[in-house]
């Protein structure tokens, strides 16, 4: 899918990549990238950091489905791809995170759950943002065991909205009504790549591609780990998190 060709965009989101340049020469964004293998809690902690922060919370896993849901091109390759567990190819990633990021109403900057992914993206990423002026942002890891991570990808329930894409476990967080999303209403469903197969995969590349940035930030001293755990609550690591922004902000 790295071939994938990706179309160029338009003049109105040129235009908006722009203006967004000069905004951020004097008022810096505050970008935030939350990684974790499958199941880590990345949306769940990257939507609560999201008003608290008021930050757009941007999932490149959302972005692509919604491709998908539109029956783009893209959509049908991408489609295609997560069906076996496999990741996006990384132009079409960062074409749909571009193409998002550049909305005007993301100036404040935004939180980044799911990308990157590789050595490659990483880069890419650095790349970007360089040219628009600023510095590799914050990058907070959730660190979890194989062995929760399965537990918790097995019960995952997912929202079929594509707009809405909250998502629920059938014993730690299950839906108010059996089968229906709490924000929307709309009917709950397994994702493709959340059945056995595809989380044995998504592991097993996770581990592979995904695993060696942690060394990439590191030694940018951009890294920051947190320790999560089934038993524990996602308060304490949003709490965490928190804190850890808070210092940040304040050394800055």
């Amino acid at each position: 899918m790295n071939n994938t060709t990706v179309p160029d965009f338009t003049w109105k989101e040129k235009l908006c990549e722009r203006l967004l340049e000069f905004v951020w020469r004097f008022r810096k964004p505050t970008f935030l990238i939350v990684m974790g293998g499958p199941g880590a809690g990345k949306g769940t902690l990257s939507s609560s950091l999201s008003p608290a922060l008021n930050l757009a919370h941007i999932s490149t896993g959302n972005l692509l489905r919604k491709e998908v849901a539109r029956k783009t091109e893209i959509g049908a390759k991408v489609e295609e791809v997560m069906k076996s567990g496999g990741f996006a190819g990384d132009r079409i990633t960062l074409y749909l995170l571009k193409r998002e990021l550049i909305r005007l109403k993301n100036w404040r900057g935004a939180i980044l759950d799911g990308y990157p992914r590789t050595d490659l993206q990483a880069q890419l990423l650095e790349q970007m943002l360089f040219d628009w002026g600023l510095d590799l942002p914050l990058v907070v890891m959730i660190e979890v065991s194989e062995e929760d991570l399965i537990e918790r990808l097995g019960g995952r329930l997912t929202c079929s909205n594509t707009s809405c894409g909250h998502t629920y476990h059938v014993s730690f967080q299950p839906p108010r009504a059996e089968g229906i999303c709490d924000s929307c209403g709309s009917e709950l469903i397994r994702r493709p790549d959340d059945e056995p197969d595809s989380i044995r995969n998504r592991l097993k590349e996770y581990t592979s591609k995904t695993a060696p940035l942690v060394r990439f930030y590191r030694d940018y001293n951009r890294l920051f780990v947190i320790k999560s755990t089934n038993k524990g609550g996602k308060e304490d690591v949003l709490k965490q998190v928190l804190e850890l922004m808070k210092q940040q902000s304040a050394e800055d």
